[in-house]
């Protein structure tokens, strides 16, 4: 008799799913120790091209801990407390400074969307938030237009 809210089990793999899995793996590795050789020969420093090939294998290795919601939040909590406002800028030629929050929002929000649009089993269901939503957003997009406009005239009449 199966227990009440037990997870039924995982389907089986393909059988050679696995082993082209770990094949690529390998061959990912074999790359990067090519590219550290030739870095070392080259004079370019090893720890860079290693670096390259380290971070995406340790993505990968712990993506389900990394880019869990409570990790995201986290880390956006430490930039905002760590990091300076208004002290640190990423360029940006727009006429909105770019901040280190602001761009990690912008990546933990993009992401989000791109991974509920990746799932086909989510639904957009609608709320009572889209009318208040919609006017934070013409109050966004109005002043980048104001701020557009007055850059372009040399004053500003605020």
């Amino acid at each position: 008799m199966a227990a009440v809210g037990a997870i039924p089990p995982a389907a089986p793999a393909a059988p050679g799913s696995a082993r082209r899995a770990e094949l690529g793996l390998w061959l990912f590795v074999g790359l990067g120790l090519l590219a550290a050789v030739a870095a070392a020969q080259s004079g370019f420093p090893v720890a860079f091209a290693l670096g390259a090939f380290a971070i995406p294998l340790t993505l990968v290795a712990f993506q389900s801990t990394l880019l869990s919601w409570q990790t995201l939040l986290g880390a956006i909590l430490v930039v905002i407390l760590i990091i300076p406002i208004r002290r640190y800028t990423v360029v940006g030629g727009g006429p909105v400074e770019l901040e280190p929050y602001r761009v990690l929002i912008a990546l933990v929000l993009g992401g989000w969307f791109l991974a509920l649009a990746a799932d086909p089993n989510v639904r957009w269901r609608a709320t009572g938030y889209g009318a208040p939503i919609a006017v934070l957003w013409l109050g966004v997009f109005g002043s980048l237009v104001r701020i557009r406009t007055a850059d372009s005239v040399g004053s500003c009449a605020w």
